[in-house]
């Protein structure tokens, strides 16, 4: 079913699933089930490098599913106390959103609007190249551009065309990630979610955050998914 509705070689993939839930549509029961696929060359690359590196894998997870576990297995309350939390990993290339409830997944899903987007639109508005635009708004912040702040823009280019470019993208991605949160309210009405954890490369950029925050009406903060982690020094997290 994954290769005849994405067109790829199921072979070459490895392809875990997560059991969401079964529910009655037009008389039948059906059941949702989240497919996580990764390349097997890439997983192999992985094991190499953990081979070379003089380390034991006890286990690999793709990266959509490893997320959450990063984050629940330091949480205090109660599951479901506080409602499902929605995760969004703003990447470059690509933002990945988990939505969980004490620690099982409900939703997952790959977006294609990321940095990268975000980036060439300003670019485009500007007319300079999308590594001047990203080095620009991580030094300025995203709000600097929304707003069409002149300190940020150079002189010669049209402030207003820049910041309706910086809110189109910051408004196409809030639209991706309202869709995910709408289809998960129509899966599990009872379990709305409450509140969404950034992070990613893209989560330095507060201004971003914060304008992604206002568009879904919820409470936001940003995560570390390595706090947990200590070194052989004492220092923790990122």
């Amino acid at each position: 079913k994954l290769a005849a509705m994405r067109g790829c070689d199921a072979a070459a993939r490895i392809v875990r699933t997560v059991p969401v839930r079964e529910f009655t549509r037009d008389g039948a029961t059906w059941r949702e089930v989240i497919a996580i696929a990764m390349g097997k060359r890439d997983a192999m690359r992985y094991v190499d490098a953990c081979r070379r590196a003089g380390l034991d894998i006890e286990g690999m997870h793709a990266g959509i599913s490893a997320l959450p576990l990063a984050f629940t297995a330091r949480e205090t309350h109660a599951a479901g106390e506080h409602g499902a939390t929605m995760y969004v990993d703003l990447g470059y290339g690509g933002t990945k959103v988990v939505i969980c409830e004490g620690g099982r997944i409900e939703f997952a899903k790959s977006l294609a609007v990321a940095g990268r987007s975000l980036d060439r639109r300003i670019a485009t508005a500007r007319g300079a190249a999308v590594g001047e635009a990203r080095l620009e708004r991580m030094t300025a912040g995203f709000g600097a551009w929304r707003a069409g702040n002149r300190e940020a823009i150079d002189a010669g280019n049209t402030p207003c065309a820049v910041a309706r470019a910086a809110n189109d993208a910051v408004d196409a991605l809030a639209e991706e990630l309202s869709m995910c949160v709408r289809y998960h309210a129509a899966m599990f009405g009872d379990r709305a979610v409450s509140e969404v954890v950034f992070t990613g490369g893209e989560a330095r950029d507060r201004d971003l955050c914060h304008a992604l925050a206002e568009s879904l009406h919820l409470p936001a903060r940003s995560g570390d998914p390595l706090a947990a982690l200590v070194a052989a020094d004492g220092s923790s997290g990122l």
